[in-house]
């Protein structure tokens, strides 16, 4: 697979503000404003408490905007001091493009083994990574993939050897799925594939030996609760009408249909424990409003939003008197990375964990005003029978009685067990599951693709925010979508040949297809809600479902990414001539 440029809408830009006492302000387009922290920290020789990063609208991130902007802010930093004047630094897109982080190549070879009745017998992975000209992100970028590598299967024999290697190009790091869309694109086709050989439906197949409650990953990791993969997949294959659908020929153009499922550790998983942790403070004023400041960032996936509900909901405040501020890593202890789909689990937690005592303050004087601890809180009322009192009223009530209407929240992940030095334990402490179903079309004179609609199912715990959902979904599958046809980055001589948005192709609104999706609410009890994480599950499992229906409609089998037309074609002319891809090479 080929590098994946994350294409934020805002390049790598810092702010920095020297101030009077000789501590210094930084305001950082950043993911994880506690490693800017250290960086500045480090670079300046300033020390914790007199460095203040405050996270500004963050305009994209996926990934790209974890560890790089420590290098950008250390850079603005050092200028302030050196100056005593506020400094800006801002990447164009081509410093941008050459400099910063992407996704992994790799290079994949996956062997499966089932005996004739379809039953999955054995797994033999070796798992490559391009980590670039310095290992940055890319030790924790590999072992989500390493563990990963098997796929949602349940396999009694497993060998999983995987590398990241350093060359001398752009350093590679975070990007949404971290090191597992790669390694799922080819384990899920040489599944589809070994379907085929066995003469057994791919998805009948992959019902035989998906993981169900009860069954163990590769890692000897138990799935004991919250796993609805088999009712994913059964949702997407009926509404697809996959039992009926055949390829359908329209002169040069066939069409057919392709499957992929994947599983999803949730949060930073064994191998970041250290760094699995959230804070929140909750403040309370006497008019009513609640203002929340939380560790982990917004950069457009909806968290603000969604950890706005949850408050709301365990306070019973009205929506609108809830905001949520901006990060500020003087305001709350370090809470690790935004990334591995983790802010509303974590932050979420956190929130609750503040919101407790508060909650028990307040619906006490509620009580007392009702004269009945039996009433009904709804939509920021407290009601019991024909009385009715609002959740303003009674917060000036407990600013009356001098009840405490602050507080810290503090949530760390549930201890996992895996061990680095056998590779058996729990690996993460829940999973999310998708099931993909691409319908698209392939002119076999030109090689080119046109995606008519994806059937996707996911289960991600209780859904907080269905249209933030819906949108996460929407916008995972056409990344996905980007990095399986389109998204190309050339090195010529090991210089990037194509840095700007002229020549490196993204998918646009007229490449979007028509999107089918479904959830299904597996519930996870340590959730805030009972909710799990979506953030980088929709992306994950898209390449290897189109190419399985490009394999479908041409009777080819690609073995890289990304699947560009003229690739498409030298693999049908190939075929045509006489020779066949035994074997899935990524």
């Amino acid at each position: 697979t080929n590098y994946q440029v994350h294409c934020y809408l805002e390049t790598q830009v810092a702010t920095a503000v020297p101030q009077s006492d000789g501590s210094m302000v930084v305001y950082s387009s950043t993911q994880c404003p506690f490693y800017v922290l250290d960086a500045v920290c480090a670079a300046t020789g300033l020390p914790s408490n007199k460095v203040k990063i405050i996270q500004t609208v963050t305009g994209g991130g996926f990934g790209g905007k974890e560890d790089v902007p420590s290098l950008i802010a250390a850079h603005a930093a050092i200028c302030a001091q050196k100056t005593g004047k506020p400094v800006r630094l801002a990447y164009n897109r081509k410093e941008d493009f050459q400099s910063m982080s992407k996704r992994h190549p790799s290079w994949s070879k996956v062997i499966y083994g089932a005996d004739k009745n379809g039953k999955l017998k054995v797994c033999i992975v070796k798992y490559i990574l391009d980590a670039g000209a310095y290992s940055t992100l890319s030790p924790i970028v590999l072992w989500r993939g390493t563990v990963h590598s098997a796929g949602p299967y349940n396999i009694e024999n497993v060998l999983i050897e995987t590398y990241a290697v350093a060359t001398n190009k752009v350093p590679c790091g975070a990007y949404r799925g971290f090191g597992q869309p790669q390694i799922c694109f080819a384990q899920e086709s040489a599944i589809d594939d070994l379907a085929d050989k066995i003469g057994i439906d791919p998805i009948d197949f992959r019902l035989k030996n998906i993981l169900k409650t009860g069954d163990k990953t590769a890692t000897g990791q138990e799935i004991n609760e919250s796993c609805g993969l088999k009712e994913l997949i059964e949702i997407v294959r009926k509404k697809s009408d996959w039992d009926n659908r055949k390829v359908i020929s329209s002169g040069s153009k066939k069409r057919a249909l392709g499957f992929s499922c994947t599983y999803y550790g949730v949060g930073l998983g064994a191998k970041g424990r250290y760094l699995d942790r959230a804070g929140a403070f909750v403040n309370i004023y006497k008019d009513g409003t609640v203002s929340i400041n939380v560790g982990n960032t917004e950069m457009g996936q909806g968290a603000l939003t969604v950890l706005t509900q949850i408050a709301a909901e365990t306070l019973n405040a009205p929506i609108k008197n809830i905001k949520i501020e901006e990060v500020d890593t003087s305001k709350v202890p370090d809470s690790g990375p935004t990334v591995a789909s983790r802010t509303t689990l974590m932050s979420g937690n956190a929130i609750i964990e503040a919101c407790k005592p508060l909650r028990e303050n307040i619906f006490n004087v509620a009580g007392d005003i009702l004269g009945s601890k039996k009433f009904i809180a709804l939509n920021g009322q407290f009601i019991y029978g024909s009385k009715k009192i609002s959740f303003s009223d009674i917060i000036k009530e407990c600013w009356n009685r001098r009840l405490k209407m602050s507080e810290q929240g503090w949530y760390i992940a549930p201890k996992t067990s895996f061990n680095l030095d056998d590779g058996q334990g729990d690996a993460y402490v829940i999973y999310s599951y998708s099931a993909d179903i691409a319908d698209l079309e392939v002119d076999v004179e030109t090689g080119e693709v046109r995606v008519h609609k994806i059937y996707a199912a996911y289960d991600v715990g209780r859904i907080i925010n269905p249209e933030l959902a819906y949108g996460q979904a929407h916008g995972g599958i056409l990344q996905g979508m980007g990095w399986a046809l389109m998204e190309n980055l050339v090195f010529k001589n090991g210089i990037m040949a194509n840095p700007n948005f002229t020549d490196y192709v993204l998918p646009t609104s007229a490449d979007m297809p028509e999107y089918d999706i479904n959830f299904v609410e597996k519930f996870y009890k340590e959730g805030p809600y009972k909710a799990k994480g979506m953030g980088e599950v929709p992306l994950i499992g898209v390449a290897p479902a189109i190419r399985n229906a490009i394999k479908k409609a041409c009777d080819v089998e690609l073995d890289s990414v990304p699947m560009l037309p003229e690739n498409i074609l030298k693999f049908i002319n190939l075929k045509n001539y006489g020779f066949f891809r035994l074997k899935v090479m990524v």
